[in-house]
């Protein structure tokens, strides 16, 4: 799990630097979280942790690059 959230938050990193291919990393990101989940047997808790990470701190921080706010 740290390698995907490493990932993540390198396409952040290259959102917020290169807005006009924020969508693009944005969708990436996304695309990993859901590779991950689906490639590893996660248990209740580890999923309800990126489910958490991801709908309150990744997906609002590409939304906010994204489409401004």
């Amino acid at each position: 799990m740290e390698k995907l959230l490493y990932h993540i938050e390198t396409l952040l990193k290259w959102a917020s630097q290169t807005p006009d291919h924020a969508k693009t990393f944005f969708n990436q990101a996304f695309g990993a979280l859901q590779f991950y989940i689906i490639e590893h047997s996660l248990s209740a808790d580890e999923y309800a942790d990126l489910e958490t990470k991801w709908n309150e701190t990744y997906k609002p921080a590409f939304e906010a690059i994204v489409y401004g706010g």
